[in-house]
């Protein structure tokens, strides 16, 4: 719990500068989740920020469940509520909101390669008006890889690379 409480908590200080400015605005954010266990994290962190719910902030969240199909459904509907910034955590919902196309500063968390998925263009420049962070480092793939390999009892291992960060991992893993 504590590595999510992390991310969303990273996550939620990214979201900061967007909604930053005359506290007397009620600023808004669309939180496009793929489980409500993020919700109380986020919301405790703004809190501590200073943003109140019902106050000077309103959150507006769709929770996807991880489903690609619900996800956009929810990217379309959090879009058409026209929020200042735009929060993703998962690489499903931040395909998803980047698929829909729009202007609406984003901020991502546990995404795991915004450079190979496009989010961004690099990690000290992201450009557009995508930003967040990662707690995945593709040159940690090796180092996963000789940690099963240490296993007694692994009898082989697979990689899923029916997305552009599978692939990635796949090339660090094999220097």
């Amino acid at each position: 719990m504590r590595r999510r409480e992390f991310i969303v908590f990273s996550g939620a200080v990214a979201i900061l500068p967007y909604t930053a400015g005359a506290q007397a605005q009620v600023r808004r954010v669309g939180a496009l989740l793929a489980s409500p266990l993020s919700r109380p994290i986020l919301e405790r962190v703004l809190k501590e920020k200073g943003w109140l719910l019902g106050q000077n902030l309103l959150i507006d969240y769709c929770i996807s469940d991880g489903d690609t199909e619900e996800s956009r459904k929810c990217a379309r509907e959090l879009i058409s509520l026209k929020p200042d910034v735009l929060f993703a955590v998962t690489n499903t919902s931040m395909a998803s909101l980047q698929a829909e196309g729009s202007n609406i500063p984003t901020v991502f968390a546990m995404v795991s390669d915004p450079i190979g998925m496009r989010y961004v263009e690099t990690f000290a420049r992201p450009g557009r008006n995508v930003t967040g962070f990662t707690a995945f480092a593709p040159s940690l793939g090796g180092k996963w890889v000789s940690l099963l390999r240490s296993r007694r009892r692994l009898s082989g291992s697979a990689l899923s690379t029916t997305q552009n960060q599978g692939i990635t991992l796949l090339r660090f893993s094999l220097r």
